[in-house]
């Protein structure tokens, strides 16, 4: 199900807003990552990287995010021991299945989330295997790449300045 947020006011909590978000389940505090809760075997699983699609239809590894190596689940598959996976190779397939040029990687991980599977990666000319258990979910690895400052430069503080939390008690 899909829900959207309604603007609630700070004193609204007793008001109409408040009774729909009730009624349907929904509160921007309970909001829930996609397949939380649903059949684990339909989970999508997620290479702990950003890819992106190339000029002759092949997608390629842009970002690795870089998570921490001593917490599994804050650790891109990619960056796991043996795989090494870089920034520039190119994911040519999936468990032997050819990557389709329109719809990239994920769409063979779907339901792939906590197993292992087998990538093919081409670099440089070179095909070669390696297998990853894709993650379902990237929510910690972001956040630590986040919290770590390699995240979006929209999200780092200004060169030579600081970043400031205020929060009111």
């Amino acid at each position: 199900m899909i829900s959207h947020a309604m603007p609630v006011s700070r004193n609204s909590h007793h008001g109409p807003a408040s009774r729909h978000s009730a009624a349907r389940g929904t509160s921007h505090t309970g909001i829930l990552p996609p397949g939380a809760g649903g059949n684990p075997a339909l989970a999508q699983g997620l290479l702990g990287a950003d890819v992106e699609p190339t000029e002759d239809g092949t997608w390629r590894i842009a970002r690795i995010l870089p998570g921490e190596s001593s917490v599994i689940g804050v650790r891109s598959p990619l960056a796991a021991p043996g795989v090494a996976a870089a920034p520039g190779d190119l994911i040519v397939a999936v468990d032997g299945r050819p990557v389709d040029p329109g719809l990239g990687p994920n769409a063979l991980l779907a339901g792939k989330a906590g197993k292992p599977v087998e990538l093919t990666l081409r670099r440089e000319g070179a095909d070669r295997q390696a297998v990853v258990v894709p993650l379902a979910s990237e929510h910690a690895a972001r956040y630590y790449d986040l919290v770590a400052g390699s995240g979006p430069p929209s999200t780092r503080p200004p060169a030579g300045g600081s970043a400031t939390c205020t929060s009111r008690t």
